[in-house]
């Protein structure tokens, strides 16, 4: 076989071992549950990110099931493919092998695991702006600054975030730039492309902003001091290591999937490997008075230091924490950033471009004394592999089949057949300004996260999704430590004061309960809501036994019970 498809074949090898399977079967994750068929309502909507178009609007034309596998593969092979193209001008040997620590980190783990693809899709764009600005400062061709320019803006299409991190890259590389390049016409009408190709390919959710800024003003309002030690990098064992070992997600503290370092007992010393191997060659790379690219070595060096002093966020007061925060109140719209583990993914982009400069030095030590290559190209595969074992094996088996519960397609079937839902556009609250949408059905137990048995562990909550199109009011409660809700939405405030930890409807007072059941109906029906939907997951009993309550008061009918859910209909 010709050699130059091998690291093809090794790069579709380790892409299967890590999603495990591909058979028939569903991939639930915290941050995604998929559907059979997602519904246009989720696909058509100019207000939400490119992302979202992708990962509902193609399963509307192959199965959910096939495209998760699909989208892991593609992932990785957009991961693995760029970076080799980025480095092929130099040596096809080092783009062969370099792009492994690229694929294969704790940080690339850990966003698969939450199913925040849409990242690492934005990495990959960001690749490309890096690839045709560095070819632009060299050729001073107009076609590779466009090119560049739109790359950034499909980064910010799927990561709005990319525009802090590539504007302070952009700013770095120009800034630097200036003692090779003194020509400010070339600068202005850098930055003027930028600019146009920004807005022009992001104006969908710019217009959003614009037409209502006033829920943006509102939304920036909600993130505070909370957020940002809810969403803050995680300390570990030290937040200095942690952060600059590509580590730090928050969900690691959470513990809702299983951290790299829970199966590498020696995780640190072979970190400490590759930190030293990359220190090294920044080293050598920096006072080379031979190296014909020292601006560009220095300026990634500059990247990468103010990149970790910002992931380091204000995590456990460190001594960089002030930075963080003064960002946070003073740079317009910093605030959504929440979470400062992102800059991660520009630490990942150095250390990967500095490996790739032992790998090439290791192959030509190799070469000439004639040792037996393919082994040594084999070790150094292996060991960004040995440094996050979790992402073989289908992420260390924490990627379950599973589907929904057969009672759930009954029930949509059997409402569907009954033909009990008339739609109304415009409910009594809505007239009355307390509610921007209508409603078919409530559905209970009361979280946006919640854990399902058939799933066995927590994830988004996929109701309001699986019962389209019927209309369902579902949670948009956060519930993580200090943070219970930040929802904007009238309606959820109506029915929240019912329901959340110290709602109305957990009085034991006999005699204004019937006058509380009272008022839920009413907003219930001011909703046009007509029937309850309560799952039996998490802490379904508290609810089961209200519910019950209104069923012998005469408020509710129970039209459908198994052991999976209970379905209500309001009299």
């Amino acid at each position: 076989m010709n050699s130059k498809y091998i690291h093809i074949l090794l790069f579709f090898f380790i892409a299967i071992i890590c999603i495990g399977s591909i058979k028939y079967g569903y991939f639930f994750h915290i941050d995604y549950s998929p559907l059979e068929k997602p519904y246009y309502k989720y696909v058509i909507d100019i207000y939400t990110p490119f992302s979202w178009f992708l990962f509902n609007g193609l399963p509307y034309f192959i199965p959910s099931w096939f495209f998760q596998r699909l989208i892991y593969i593609v992932t990785l092979f957009l991961l693995w493919v760029w970076w080799y193209k980025l480095l092929e001008s130099k040596t096809k040997i080092w783009a062969y092998f370099s792009w492994i620590i690229m694929m294969i980190n704790p940080f690339v783990y850990s966003r698969f695991m939450d199913w925040q693809i849409w990242v690492i899709l934005a990495i990959v764009m960001c690749l490309f702006f890096f690839i045709f600005l560095l070819q632009y400062f060299e050729y001073k061709k107009d076609k590779l600054i466009i090119y560049s320019s739109i790359f950034w803006a499909f980064a910010v299409l799927w990561m709005p975030h990319s525009l802090f991190f590539i504007l302070w890259s952009l700013l770095v590389f120009l800034s630097s730039s200036m003692f090779k390049i003194k020509d400010i016409k070339f600068y202005l009408k850098t930055i003027f492309i930028y600019v146009f190709f920004i807005i022009l390919l992001n104006f969908n959710w710019l217009l959003w902003i614009s037409l209502w800024k006033g829920n943006v003003a509102s939304s920036l309002s909600q993130i505070n001091l909370d957020n940002f030690n809810v969403f803050s990098s995680d300390k570990g064992e030290n937040i200095y290591f942690n952060v600059l070992s590509l580590h730090g997600f928050w969900w690691e503290r959470q513990q809702r999937y299983m951290p790299t370092y829970y199966t590498n007992t020696r995780w640190e010393v072979l970190f400490l490997l590759i930190f030293w191997v990359v220190l090294y060659w920044i080293y050598l790379r920096v006072f080379d008075k031979r190296n014909n690219e020292k601006i560009l070595d220095c300026s990634l060096l500059i990247i990468w230091i103010v990149s970790y002093i910002l992931a380091l966020g204000i995590s456990n007061n460190n001594i960089f924490a002030v930075i963080s925060q003064f960002l946070y109140d003073y740079i317009p719209f910093y605030k959504w950033l929440r979470e400062p583990q992102k800059w991660v993914w520009i630490l990942l982009i150095v250390y990967a471009r500095f490996w790739a400069f032992w790998v090439q030095w290791i192959y030509q030590v190799v070469k000439y004394h004639n040792f037996y290559p393919k082994l040594i190209w084999f070790l150094l595969i292996i060991l960004p592999i040995f440094y996050t074992p979790t992402m073989l094996w289908g992420f260390n088996w924490q990627l379950k089949i599973s589907d929904y519960p057969q009672e759930r397609y009954n029930l949509k079937r059997q409402i569907e057949d009954w033909n009990i839902i008339v739609r109304n556009d415009t409910c009594d609250y809505q007239k009355k300004w307390l509610s921007n949408n209508c409603y078919d059905i409530l559905s209970l137990p009361r979280h946006q996260y919640i854990w399902l048995g058939f799933v066995n562990k927590v994830v988004v909550n996929p109701t309001d999704w699986f019962f389209y199109p019927f209309r369902v009011l579902q949670w948009d409660n956060i519930e993580i430590w200090n943070i219970y809700s930040q929802s904007l939405r009238l309606e959820s405030k109506i029915i929240e004061k019912y329901l959340w930890p110290w709602g109305q409807l957990r009085t034991n007072n006999e005699k204004i309960r019937i006058w509380i059941y009272n008022d839920f109906i009413r907003d219930l029906r001011g909703l046009w809501i007509g029937y309850i939907l309560l799952l039996k997951e998490s802490d379904f009993i508290w609810y089961y036994t209200i519910l019950n309550n209104l069923e012998e008061f005469w408020f509710l009918n129970i039209e459908e019970e198994n052991n999976k859910l209970v379905f209500f209909s309001i009299n």
